[in-house]
């Protein structure tokens, strides 16, 4: 196995919003992503997957993924990503990447500095009080949008 990137978790999900903007815009896979060149071979083709080995003796622990940890894992049935896996036309994988990256754009974006702040806390109270800021938020959202 290589030896992991040193990612910051900025650049992981700068790197995770670009990724999954032109697979949505494509419809191709992952591996096929010319970003590879400019950032380097990943873990399963996937920055958040890099950034949380490089923590982890060089091991994948999905309990420490930024992703897990808001949405759960990555691979569930139903889940955006888990559709994107399974979908056979490029009509399907722009589909599910597109909805993947909405999932990302909300946990890169537009509540970036929360989820630093649940990520940073110290107690099981705070990390609840950081989550309830944020599911409330994210209600707001869904009722605009």
């Amino acid at each position: 196995m290589t030896k992991p990137l040193k990612l910051k978790l900025r650049d992981a999900k700068r790197i995770a919003i670009e990724l999954w903007t032109w697979l949505a815009e494509t419809g191709k896979c992952k591996e096929d992503w010319p970003g590879y060149e400019k950032y380097g071979k990943m873990f399963a083709d996937c920055p958040f997957c890099e950034y949380n080995r490089q923590f982890n003796e060089n091991k994948v622990i999905c309990e420490c993924c930024p992703y897990y940890k808001v949405y759960g894992h990555c691979c569930d049935d139903g889940e955006p990503y888990f559709l994107w896996l399974k979908a056979e036309t490029d009509e399907e994988r722009k589909r599910y990447a597109g909805e993947f990256l909405v999932q990302l754009e909300t946990l890169c974006c537009n509540f970036g500095s929360l989820y630093d702040l649940w990520d940073k806390a110290e107690t099981d109270e705070e990390r609840k009080r950081y989550a309830g800021e944020f599911l409330a938020r994210l209600k707001t959202l869904e009722k605009e949008g």
